[in-house]
C-alpha cells in the first residue's frame, strides 16, 4: 500500500440530525487523538489568516463541536448538503500541516458524498509522511472504517476500499 498523504471515508444518503452528527464527530476526534496525540491532539478552526485561526482552539466537547457544525443549520435539520467543518493542527509550514474536513448528515445520493478526509503531514526530517509505517496506516484505516462505515475509502485520491 502506498504511503498516505490523504485518506478519505465516503458515503451517500445517510440523513442524520445535528445531535447524531455531533456525537459521531466528537467520538471520532477523541479516538483520532488517542491514535496519535502528536498529530491529532490539537485542532484549530479555520480562519481568515493563520494568526487569527490560532486563536480558535477546538475544544473536544459536545457543545463546542455542536456549535461548529450548526453554524448553517438548526437542531432538527436534515441538511440538503451537510453539516460540515474544517480544522487544522496549527502548523505554520504548509507541507507539515495536518487537516481534517468533514461533511455529515446529508441525504444526497448522487453528487456530493458525506465524507471525512484527513490530510497528513510530511515529516521533512524523515523525508516521509507521518504514517508511512504499516502499523500507523492500518490503525488509521481501521479507525476510518469503524467510525464512519463508509461505502468506500480513498487514499491519495485512489479508491482502496471496498
Amino acid at each position: 500500500m502506498e504511503n498516505f498523504r490523504t485518506i478519505g471515508a465516503h458515503w451517500y444518503s445517510r440523513p442524520e440530525t445535528l445531535k447524531q452528527c455531533t456525537e459521531k464527530l466528537l467520538d471520532f476526534l477523541i479516538k483520532l487523538k488517542e491514535l496519535n496525540p502528536d498529530y491529532f491532539g490539537n485542532w484549530f478552526e479555520l480562519g481568515y489568516s493563520k494568526k487569527e485561526a490560532l486563536k480558535c482552539n477546538v475544544e473536544l466537547n459536545y457543545d463546542y463541536i455542536k456549535k461548529m457544525l450548526s453554524i448553517k443549520q438548526k437542531e432538527n435539520d436534515f441538511p440538503k448538503t451537510s453539516f460540515s467543518i474544517g480544522v487544522w493542527d496549527g502548523t505554520l509550514i504548509e507541507i507539515g500541516v495536518t487537516s481534517l474536513s468533514v461533511s455529515l448528515g446529508s441525504n444526497e445520493s448522487e453528487y456530493y458524498t458525506n465524507n471525512c478526509v484527513v490530510e497528513l503531514p510530511f515529516d521533512a526530517t524523515k523525508n516521509d509522511y507521518y504514517n508511512s509505517s504499516k502499523t500507523n496506516q492500518e490503525a488509521l484505516l481501521n479507525l476510518m472504517k469503524k467510525s464512519w462505515q463508509p461505502e468506500w475509502i480513498s487514499v491519495n485520491g485512489n479508491k482502496i476500499y471496498p
